[in-house]
């Protein structure tokens, strides 16, 4: 096997999915935050491990659903190479102000996307959802081609093999697909107008240092004035004199009279924050803008709502955790 680790290139669902992450606590029976534990509606969790712990060892239950030591180990093997690799070789051993090492946080967020993966996973079946045998293919081989650029040591220290890999990839493909199923649609719940973005040059003066009059003989020069940034930068008391925005994103004085603009139009002196502006309008529409802040919109929507439907799926699983690896 190669000695260097090629980074996964399915790095599944941990930015989507993580709802939880440092939620769960250090104990046998209690359960990631949305979970139930000891509620009666909820399917009562499998048993765990106690008292030790090998590679089959059964560390986290999600209703009747078993997770063995070795697939837990999987997911603090992606986690320890997704944050050394983005961060720091040594934030694994960084300890935080109450004492936690990074380690023992990345447990626990590996215990809680594993918990959610399961549950969501477990509701492929809703939204008639499986997969193919070519795409199951697919994973196989990819897995495959993942474990053979594997370190040995690694593989030997985290007890992982083809299939355990394989078995991770193909659900984490399944709860994908159930995301994609379950926030269909939002989209089109979010038009331009609500993502419009604007963009403008502007000057600021504070009260203390001019006043309306002072603020109106400088509008008739910036008005003389070629190039308007240039001037602003020349006159102003803000740190820039550019900003791209939507509506909610300034103070409500500022923000009505900059849309009330037309591209290439200034405004009347504008009494807001402490003092006065003069606004410029570079582009009433910047597509560019509007497009990036309504895929924003829009994530954070579909966040929402499965948030929302995570928590009433959640609601019918007791979760078991062994103390062992927390």
């Amino acid at each position: 096997m190669k000695k260097k680790i090629k980074m996964f290139g399915i790095i599944m669902c941990l930015a989507v999915l993580t709802l939880t992450a440092g939620a769960c606590k250090k104990s046998s029976s209690n359960a990631p935050a949305g979970s139930t534990a000891g509620s009666k509606k909820a399917e009562k969790a499998g048993k765990v491990e106690k008292k030790n712990l090998t590679p089959d060892s059964i560390v986290i239950a999600v209703g009747n659903e078993d997770v063995e030591y070795r697939e837990f180990m999987m997911y603090m093997y992606i986690l320890k190479n997704r944050y050394q690799n983005s961060i720091d070789e040594g934030i694994w051993s960084y300890s935080f102000q109450d004492g936690r090492s990074f380690e023992y946080m990345a447990k626990e967020e590996a215990v809680n996307l594993i918990t959610e993966l399961k549950i969501i996973s477990r509701k492929a079946g809703d939204f008639g959802i499986e997969l193919s045998d070519d795409e199951k293919e697919d994973i196989r081989k990819y897995a495959e081609t993942v474990f053979m650029e594997m370190p040995e040591q690694d593989v030997s220290e985290y007890n992982i093999n083809a299939e355990l890999i394989t078995d991770i990839y193909i659900e984490n493909e399944i709860a994908n697909k159930v995301y994609d199923a379950c926030i269909s649609g939002v989209d089109a719940n979010i038009s331009d107008e609500e993502a419009k973005q604007i963009t403008v040059q502007y000057l600021y003066k504070s009260a203390e240092n001019t006043t309306p009059e002072g603020m109106q003989k400088l509008r008739r020069a910036a008005e003389k004035s070629e190039d308007f940034r240039s001037f602003a930068e020349d006159n102003t008391e803000a740190d820039k004199t550019e900003i791209t925005f939507g509506n909610n994103d300034m103070s409500v004085e500022f923000t009505s009279a900059a849309f009330a603009l037309t591209t290439g139009q200034l405004s009347e002196v504008v009494s807001a924050d402490g003092g006065y502006y003069l606004i410029y309008c570079v582009s009433d529409y910047n597509e560019d803008s509007t497009q990036k802040k309504k895929e924003e919109m829009i994530a954070a929507e579909q966040k929402k709502i499965f948030e929302t439907q995570y928590a009433d799926w959640a609601a019918g699983y007791e979760v078991e955790i062994s103390k062992l690896i927390l």
